[in-house]
């Protein structure tokens, strides 16, 4: 019984981390105007770090004897379809504190799945890091161009 908790837990924050509005950014390739291409490299960056957490949590789930999980594609974000790469950053960054919010919850409520716990924690404070750094780069001024 331990082990289903735990890979419940497990592809739970696998599909919150899924259904992200980052996730659906990959998909969606916002606008990206003159001077903005450095914004595509904060999405990827942030993008590849979130990839890392839930290749984690999969590593996670087939150790316990679980099958890898299904995520939905994250149509809940389809309200910022080809807008603007910064403004969906800044969305992305709200939402990665939301990701880390349920992940939370997620270990909270399922404090009885100890052997979930340490990995829950790093997945959320890597998406506390991926919202500070988003809003970092975007406060950022671009580099000079190069002549």
């Amino acid at each position: 019984m331990p082990n289903r908790i735990t890979l419940y837990t497990l592809k739970a924050a696998h599909r919150t981390l899924g259904q992200s509005l980052l996730r659906y950014l990959s998909f969606a390739e916002p606008y990206v105007g003159p001077g903005d291409t450095r914004l595509i490299d904060v999405l990827e960056a942030a993008l590849a770090d979130q990839q890392r957490s839930m290749d984690a949590i999969v590593a996670s789930i087939a150790s316990l004897g679980g099958g890898a999980p299904i995520s939905e594609f994250p149509a809940r974000h389809t309200d910022v379809h080809d807008l603007e790469v910064g403004y969906g950053l800044r969305r992305a960054a709200t939402d990665e504190r939301r990701v880390a919010a349920d992940i939370e919850q997620l270990r909270t409520e399922l404090a009885f799945a100890p052997r979930a716990d340490a990995l829950l924690a790093k997945a959320a404070r890597e998406a506390e890091r991926r919202a500070d750094s988003i809003l970092l780069a975007l406060e950022s001024p671009p580099a000079p161009a190069k002549a």
